[in-house]
């Protein structure tokens, strides 16, 4: 019982006595001021990060006092990056504003052609407004679009 009591306080005492610092702060849109949920804020380095909430606010504790490399990244926003000086048992307040950045991908280009009586080698149909106007009186569109040859419909 006497060692149990011994370990307690030095649990204790070093829980009470700690010096670690927090981070704090919000991760917004630059452009709306909207906060950005979901959003990678991580202290490089480290294994410390976390995630934005549905208000765009993150919390990380426990931080040993020292200079940090602080990155927030989100899909479709510049990647931010801030030096954040931690001090002992002292909160670190941070507010982010995010700036849009397209994605880049892979170029897509769509063709289309229209069919020609006589000239495609396929059935088809041409549906016209006056077509769509005379058949169509409140049903599924993919029911009046099964009366087209090569069609089908499940509903």
């Amino acid at each position: 019982m006497k060692y149990f009591s011994i370990i307690f306080i030095l649990i204790f005492a070093s829980a009470l006595f700690s010096q670690d610092g927090k981070l704090m702060g919000i991760v917004r849109d630059e452009n709306t001021g909207e906060p950005l949920v979901g959003a990678n804020v991580v202290l490089q380095k480290t294994r410390m990060g976390t995630v934005t909430d549905q208000d765009g606010e993150f919390v990380i504790e426990r931080i040993k006092p020292g200079d940090y490399k602080l990155t927030i990244t989100y899909i479709g926003y510049q990647d931010y990056t801030k030096k954040v000086t931690i001090e002992p048992s002292k909160v670190f307040k941070l507010s982010a504003n995010l700036r849009e950045t397209p994605i880049r991908g892979k170029e897509v280009v769509v063709v289309a052609t229209r069919a020609i009586e006589g000239e495609t080698p396929a059935a088809f149909a041409t549906l016209t407004r006056k077509d769509i106007q005379n058949s169509y009186f409140a049903q599924d569109i993919p029911v009046m679009l099964s009366q087209l040859p090569s069609t089908t419909f499940y509903s």
